[in-house]
């Protein structure tokens, strides 16, 4: 009875994020599920992998927390970003051909990374160790900062 367990994460992701629109709260739910063996994902979805057995696989509240953490930015960006969370990576989506300076930052101030991006950037989990980063982009007249949680 996986249905007791859906609800459950998803009020603990609203009550994290109430300010999370209906339909970015599913996309967190079904992206931090977590695939289990003896199932075929081969069936692409909009949420990505899916199994006509398990759906998305099974809930798993801690990434749906990560991934509601690193996604909420799609909200209030001044740049119109897209956060999208993977278990290898992050990737950013800029809408108007943005380019952008960035630096990734851990949380002890060190630049992990840096550069300059335009439409995407792609954030690599491998190695960088578990924790919170900061995101920093920088465009014309414009500076936002993005919270990252490494899983």
């Amino acid at each position: 009875a996986a249905c007791p367990n859906a609800a459950g994460t998803m009020a603990l992701v609203l009550s994290e994020f109430p300010q999370m629109p209906q339909w970015m709260a599913r996309k967190v739910l079904n992206r931090g599920s977590a695939k289990v063996g003896g199932y075929n994902y081969s069936t692409w979805k909009e949420d990505g992998r899916w199994s006509e057995e398990l759906g998305y696989g099974r809930i798993n509240a801690y990434n749906s927390l990560v991934y509601g953490a690193t996604s909420i930015g799609e909200n209030a960006s001044s740049f119109e970003l897209i956060v999208e969370t993977y278990s290898n990576s992050h990737v950013i989506k800029m809408k108007n051909n943005s380019n952008l300076n960035y630096s990734l930052i851990d949380m002890n101030g060190k630049l992990i990374q840096g550069g300059t991006a335009s439409n995407t950037l792609s954030i690599s989990h491998i190695g960088l160790s578990t924790g919170l980063y900061a995101l920093r982009l920088e465009g014309e007249k414009k500076l936002e900062i993005i919270k990252l949680v490494i899983p």
